[in-house]
């Protein structure tokens, strides 16, 4: 595996050898530590308290990250949104249908804007908190007040800041059918009826490792819409139930363990140190040479392609064009501990 140049240099720790054997590399991969394997959708939620423990209370609660992006168009009505050149096509759609133009904001190796545009009066932007990495920058840009969108969905435990519009996704998280956050810098109405379509089965299957989860996940997908309407009850009591603090410290703990086996391997420019407190939806791993993600699926590590739909984009930055081929989503979840993300940082050296 090519060595990052920014991080030639630096200690053995960031290496892809084991730190209790590092001068021994990686001969033999033993299988999947994990029934089903690593990564995927979410399963029904283990880590649950005791006590009520409600999750951004300041958040107005949809179904949906589209439907409050939805709700946010419909109050905002901006005539022009600057989106992130690598970002999610179920974004691009709400936007469009309001009628605003979108416009496409490239995007470097640190996945921040290379160039941050100011939006005017009737503009919005919407600055993505790509794994959580983006915080020093969207703390930068508060003074935009209403004309700042946060998308915290590879971020959910970091708010956007007080006065900006924000949205996380909260089933890409945890073991949710549904569920979204709306923040807002003006009042808002909440929902007034809630999802009934949606179902717990395939986050109880996937649980179980049953080979019908998908098909059942896939359903579940299909159910949910830009309407605003209220997330099911089942999670509407679950966010309240799971227990947050253990959910951020094992991702912490799993990310931080992820980062140092693969750091000087990771073509992104992240800190040498995984920051304190960023709990990511993922590591974001750009391997060179270029690892592809099939080369994961055979090892049963399900590492999602964010985004397909711009591989071949000709009107796309070369980088995002790269980004949605290459990009390494790599699991760190709350089902998982340091044995699986070892198993993980296994397989890609092997691989490469």
């Amino acid at each position: 595996m090519a060595t990052n140049t920014r991080s030639a240099g630096r200690a053995r720790g960031g290496t892809c050898y084991r730190r209790v054997a590092p001068s021994s590399p990686v001969t033999q991969v033993l299988p999947s530590p994990a029934p089903g394997g690593i990564g995927g959708f979410q399963g029904a939620e283990t880590a649950i308290s005791a006590e009520p423990l409600p999750l951004h209370p300041a958040a107005v609660r949809v179904s949906s990250a589209r439907a409050a992006l939805a709700r946010v168009l419909w109050m905002v009505k901006p005539t022009r949104v600057y989106v992130p050149d690598w970002i999610c096509d179920t974004v691009l759609g709400p936007v469009r249908q309001s009628g605003a133009e979108v416009v496409r904001v490239p995007l470097g190796l640190d996945l921040l804007p290379i160039e941050l545009p100011t939006p005017g009066e009737d503009e919005l932007l919407l600055l993505l908190n790509a794994f959580g990495l983006a915080g020093q920058r969207v703390a930068a840009a508060a003074g935009l007040g209403s004309r700042l969108l946060v998308d915290a969905t590879q971020a959910l435990y970091q708010p956007p800041p007080s006065g900006c519009w924000g949205i996380a996704s909260v089933r890409k998280f945890l073991g949710v059918p549904d569920g979204a956050m709306l923040w807002s810098p003006r009042a808002i109405t909440a929902p007034s009826t809630s999802q009934e379509a949606v179902s717990t089965a395939h986050l109880v299957a996937r649980a179980a490792g049953d080979p019908g989860a998908l098909e059942l996940y896939r359903r579940n997908e299909a159910a949910l819409s830009t309407d605003y309407v209220g997330p099911s009850p089942a999670s509407d009591n679950l966010l309240d139930r799971i227990d947050h603090a253990q959910v951020r410290a094992r991702r912490l703990r799993n990310v931080r363990v992820l980062h140092d086996r693969l750091k000087a391997h990771n073509q992104l420019a992240l800190p040498d140190e995984w920051p304190s407190g960023v709990v990511p939806l993922a590591y974001p791993f750009l391997p060179s040479p270029s690892l592809p993600h099939t080369a994961l699926y055979a090892r049963q590590i399900w590492a999602p392609c964010l985004w397909p739909e711009r591989r071949d984009d000709a009107e796309a930055h070369p980088l995002t064009r790269r980004l949605a081929r290459e990009l390494l989503p790599l699991p760190c979840d709350q089902r998982y501990d340091a044995v699986h993300m070892h198993h993980i940082a296994d397989v890609v050296c092997a691989a490469s």
